[in-house]
């Protein structure tokens, strides 16, 4: 699936979709991760440890854009966020984009266990909600 298509089909839009890593509305926040920088075992992702080298996009407009939206699922939606899994070789495009559907994965959700607002570095894992 394309990029923007992805966010579309969990309802949300791109306002600049060639630097955009995230999107939200009213009731939530989406993020993209890297299939290549998921801890597949423990259904973790943390940014510290798999993601490339901070210089290359720790200054970029999309990170201080998820910052703000990470920062806003923490502080409204207890971390959860909704997620699109892109493929293709960071830094140098996404060849493709799968909408993550708790629906179809037994409920189970992506949440934010941490940020570092100064780098944008982030940590998340898939749980299921509470409650």
């Amino acid at each position: 699936m394309r990029y923007g298509e992805a966010f579309a089909k969990l309802g949300y839009a791109l306002t600049a979709p060639r630097q955009d890593w995230s999107a939200e509305r009213d009731d939530g926040v989406c993020i993209t991760l890297w299939r290549s920088e998921i801890d597949w075992k423990t259904l973790t992702m943390d940014s510290r440890l798999h993601g490339g080298p901070l210089s290359d996009w720790s200054g970029l407009p999309g990170n201080a854009k998820r910052i703000r939206h990470v920062k806003r699922a923490l502080d409204e939606f207890g971390g959860a966020v909704d997620t699109i899994i892109v493929d293709g070789i960071p830094g140098q495009g996404v060849i493709g984009a799968t909408p993550w559907n708790p629906d179809d994965r037994k409920g189970l959700r992506w949440y934010v266990t941490d940020l570092e607002e100064a780098t944008g570095h982030i940590r998340l894992e898939v749980r299921k909600p509470q409650g």
